[in-house]
């Protein structure tokens, strides 16, 4: 029990330091993060306008990228705001 406790306090980047892990592992999960949550913002980005489930698609995308980049955390927690004030009866401002 204790160990979790102190490997959910440790960031990722300490973890990686830790285990060995090089630069080239950290640029591949970059770069896989990157072409996997790009792709699905993509598409949820075309299904706007396109029919298809676009509100589940594009939060999906930033959730995935939100793994990686400060950027998407911040628009995602602005899509999760922006969600809750319409589910909870306030138009959104």
């Amino acid at each position: 029990m204790w160990l979790n406790a102190a490997v959910a306090r440790t960031t990722r980047d300490e973890l990686h330091k830790r285990s060995g892990m090089n630069a080239t592992y950290k640029w591949a999960r970059r770069i896989a993060v990157s072409l996997v949550g790009g792709t699905v913002l993509l598409i949820g980005l075309i299904m706007i306008v396109t029919p298809g489930p676009a509100l589940v698609f594009i939060p999906a995308g930033l959730a995935i990228l939100s793994v990686e980049f400060a950027w998407a955390r911040y628009w995602l927690k602005r899509v999760k705001a922006k969600t809750r004030e319409v589910i909870n009866g306030r138009p959104p401002q």
